[in-house]
C-alpha cells in the first residue's frame, strides 16, 4: 500500500517540479505556479502520511497473504521457534 503511494504520488509531485522547472528555465513561471508546486508538496506529504499510517492494516495482510507462503509443517515449526523465543508459550 505504502509503497505503491509513494510511487503514483512521488510521480505526480516530480511531474509537478519539473513543470514548474520548465516554466522557470522560459522564465515564464509566476508565483501562482509556484504556489501550485508548493500546495502539491504538502499535499504529497499528506497522502504519504496517511498511507504510511493505512499500511500496517492494509499492506500486511496483503503482503503476508501472497508473498509468506510457508508450508504448514514449516510454519509450526517457524511459529513454535517464534513463540519459544518471545515467551509467549507454546503453539
Amino acid at each position: 500500500m505504502y509503497g505503491l503511494s509513494a510511487a503514483a504520488v512521488g510521480a505526480w509531485f516530480l511531474y509537478q517540479c519539473h513543470k514548474l522547472h520548465l516554466l522557470a528555465l522560459a522564465q515564464k513561471a509566476t508565483s501562482r505556479t509556484a504556489m501550485v508546486v508548493f500546495h502539491g508538496s504538502i499535499t504529497y506529504l499528506t497522502i504519504l502520511f496517511i498511507a504510511l499510517a493505512i499500511d500496517p492494516f492494509v499492506g500486511g495482510p496483503i503482503m503476508e497473504s501472497f508473498i509468506f507462503q510457508v508450508p504448514t509443517c514449516a510454519s509450526y515449526r517457524f511459529r513454535g521457534v517464534l513463540t519459544g523465543v518471545l515467551g509467549e508459550g507454546r503453539p
